[in-house]
């Protein structure tokens, strides 16, 4: 979903495009006048946005318990569900002690 808004980049500041890209908004601006605000991340948007219904989890991550949103990546490990970044940090490189 995207949005245009004519003669609008001087309404604009760094500051604001980024909490908005924190919000899952990506902040275009086309040719030097016009905004282009398009929803990048829909979760992302939804969790942040107090006026959009509130998404509802489909599990919850078993080792901080963090809600795990439909679409989302997750892992299932003996029948126990965990988010992406506890299984990114029970990643690790092999080495030789030698």
């Amino acid at each position: 979903m995207k949005e245009t808004f004519k003669n609008s980049a001087n309404l604009i500041n760094l500051e604001d495009a980024i909490k908005s890209y924190a919000l899952g908004i990506a902040s275009i601006v086309n040719n030097g006048r016009d905004v282009t605000l398009k929803i990048e991340n829909v979760n992302a948007y939804l969790k942040g946005c107090p006026n959009a219904k509130q998404p509802q989890g489909v599990t919850v991550c078993a080792d901080c318990g963090y809600e795990i949103y439909e679409g989302e990546q997750y892992a299932k490990l003996d029948n126990k569900d965990f988010c992406i970044d506890c299984v990114k940090n029970c990643i690790h490189i092999a080495e030789n002690d030698k």
